[in-house]
């Protein structure tokens, strides 16, 4: 996709708002407005309808020249757009810069205490350090001793403690990534390679004692990093454990999201509210929905996009989960028909992963409220994107989905034929789960003689027994909730 054309339209109404304001401050003509105008709100960016548009211009002649130039007026209007805001450091960094060439050392110096305190007390260590190399600069330019030996004496033994906070923060960071690396590079393709390597992650010396030396915002990393490692090994109560004493760390230190750090404090409120969906705490579950709502809705973070989707996807996936997993079938496809536009609207930033979690929950509730070809069609739709790179592990739950509601809905022959590419699929996405190895055999039995009652009575006893011996495995149970077997098979016993 045309990088320039990405940008344009990643920008928000008040952003564009204030670049045509910017574009209009200079004067003459400016050609990269016009290829502005004509990228701005387009499905896709034709370059050659541009090309037959303004052929009789010149400026078209030197495309590539007047697209580059519009990518660097954009940034400009940005950086004057966002230094009218709350004051970023690294902007008072310039202005520092600044003021050391121009040799107004007397000025420079307040306005760098300031920020190297504040980055300090909002332990931004990378900027924090970059003023202490500026403060050294002005300190030699004033020539005044008693300063140099103040700074000489304290500066060392100070800038090494924040190096030592970045390095061990740094360290956390990355092993939460090797999580993430984890999770997106072998969970759905290869679960024995990644049971494997998730077992590596905690065998590093560097773990000893990190704990001790981590700077507030580091120790709330160090348990979300915790918490998600047993959330990955699907060791729901220990992972709700960790979020659960996470949270009351935050609240009682008394520390407000910019202490926390607000990607961390987000990140902790979206992990507890996970852990308690799958610990099965759903009436916490519900109460943290609620406030991730209420966090997005307020528009305080409206100008950290990343931080206002990661709300979104939060509670649009744990809304969903929540509601199909206790039942309430109806309120859910209310709320996702409601909603539908804005659902759709956060593809574009939060990916075909979350939508297929959404969808599939949408898709499990219609099965509940027995609309089977609806549910059949979303699973169909989830099937096809199996080969994506965005993938969820509900487009493996919908494998099982899809031969349910053709079960329900009489398709005995077409199960049957599906069935013997249904264990292949699973064998290749190597998750050695038996709840899949034994689906097979409860599918082709609840077909083989749909009218006699009391064959399917004695079917579904032992199909039920053997599922609630199976969800005392952690693996096993995750599989089971998430596509709701036990719950199905039980209302097919009642209407036996």
């Amino acid at each position: 996709m045309d990088r320039v054309y990405q940008l344009v339209n990643s920008l928000t109404k008040t952003e564009k708002r204030y670049f045509r304001l910017f574009s209009s401050m200079s004067e003459g003509t400016k050609n990269y407005m016009k290829i502005f105008e004509e990228m701005v709100g387009k499905k896709e960016y034709d370059e050659k309808k541009l090309k037959e548009k303004f052929r009789k211009e010149r400026f078209i002649h030197n495309l590539n020249y007047e697209k580059n130039y519009l990518f660097q007026m954009i940034l400009k209007s940005m950086r004057n757009f966002y230094s009218s805001q709350p004051p970023h450091n690294l902007f008072e960094l310039a202005d520092i810069d600044f003021l050391l060439r121009k040799g107004l050392t007397e000025s420079a110096l307040p306005l760098l205490e300031r920020n190297k305190r504040k980055t300090l007390e909002q332990e931004e260590y990378a900027e924090h350090l970059l003023f202490r190399r500026y403060e050294g600069l002005l300190i030699t330019a004033t020539q005044d001793m008693d300063l140099f030996y103040d700074y000489m004496e304290t500066g060392y033994a100070e800038e090494q403690q924040a190096m030592l906070y970045w390095q061990n923060y740094l360290f956390i960071m990355h092993k939460r990534n090797e999580l993430n690396y984890l999770y997106m590079k072998f969970y759905f393709v290869n679960r024995v390679e990644y049971e494997k390597r998730l077992k590596l992650v905690l065998k590093d010396a560097r773990f000893k004692n990190l704990y001790e030396h981590l700077s507030p915002k580091g120790r709330i990393l160090y348990k979300n990093f915790f918490s998600l490692y047993h959330f990955m090994s699907l060791n729901f109560a220990e992972a709700y454990r960790f979020s659960k004493n996470l949270i009351e760390y935050i609240s009682d230190s008394s520390l407000h999201e910019e202490e926390a750090g607000v990607e961390n404090y987000v990140v902790t409120l979206a992990q507890h509210m996970t852990n308690c969906i799958y610990a099965g705490k759903f009436e916490e579950g519900m109460e943290w929905l609620g406030k991730t709502r209420s966090m997005h809705d307020s528009g305080k973070f409206s100008r950290k996009p990343q931080v206002q989707n990661l709300l979104a996807k939060i509670y649009w996936e744990g809304i969903t989960s929540v509601l199909t997993l206790t039942g309430q079938f109806k309120e859910c496809v209310a709320l996702f028909e409601k909603h539908q536009d804005q659902i759709q609207q956060q593809l574009a930033e939060l990916g075909i992963e979350f939508i297929s979690i959404v969808e599939y929950y949408q898709g499990l509730s219609y099965f509940g409220l027995g609309n089977y070809d609806k549910a059949s069609d979303i699973a169909a739709v989830l099937m096809e994107r199996r080969n994506l790179k965005g993938f969820s592990f509900q487009i493996h739950l919908a494998q099982v989905l899809y031969v349910m509601c053709h079960i329900e809905l009489g398709n005995a022959e077409y199960v049957l034929n599906y069935l013997r590419s249904f264990h292949r699929y699973f064998d290749k996405q190597e998750l050695r789960t038996t709840t899949v190895k034994e689906l097979e055999k409860i599918f082709r039995n609840l077909v083989k003689h749909p009218g006699e009652k009391g064959y399917l009575r004695q079917t579904i006893r032992e199909s039920l027994t053997l599922l609630r011996e199976l969800e005392k495995n952690k693996y096993e149970s995750y599989f089971i909730r998430n596509t709701m077997m036990r719950q199905w098979l039980e209302r097919k016993l009642a209407a036996c």
